[in-house]
């Protein structure tokens, strides 16, 4: 699957989405964290997403509107529920990281108009059309 950058050295390819499978109520996919990843930050503002850390390890940082921090390490097998409402950052542990990430009730843009490169959804519906002409 093509790959979205949410920081130097994590990137995240989607295999079921709005754009490519038609799905109308989740996203889902793997991110790949590097040793030595720059921090991804985000505010979940829309939608909740989860985590299930399938290989490594990850650390999440979760912000509430008083900016009291929660924290939290995923090692390989655990799983994280992160309920829209908080800023999260996902930090580097030294330690190379797979993750399935799941975001849902999926945005009706899809990939489209959330902060995301807008070609990244071009080329998911590219793939859907793909599957269509076989």
């Amino acid at each position: 699957m093509p790959r979205i950058a949410f920081s130097e050295g994590v990137a995240a390819g989607t295999f079921i989405s709005r754009e490519r499978d038609g799905a109308r109520y989740y996203s889902q996919g793997i991110s790949f964290h590097a040793p030595a990843a720059k921090d991804v930050v985000w505010q979940a503002t829309s939608w909740d997403e989860a985590f299930y850390c399938i290989d490594g390890t990850i650390h999440i940082v979760a912000t509430d509107a008083d900016d009291v921090n929660v924290e939290f390490s995923l090692e390989a097998g655990e799983y994280f529920w992160a309920p829209a409402g908080y800023r999260y950052t996902v930090k580097s542990t030294g330690v190379e990281a797979k993750v399935l990430l799941t975001t849902s009730p999926q945005m009706l843009s899809g990939w489209r108009y959330t902060g995301d490169d807008e070609s990244y959804s071009d080329v998911l519906i590219g793939m859907r059309r793909l599957r269509s002409d076989r």
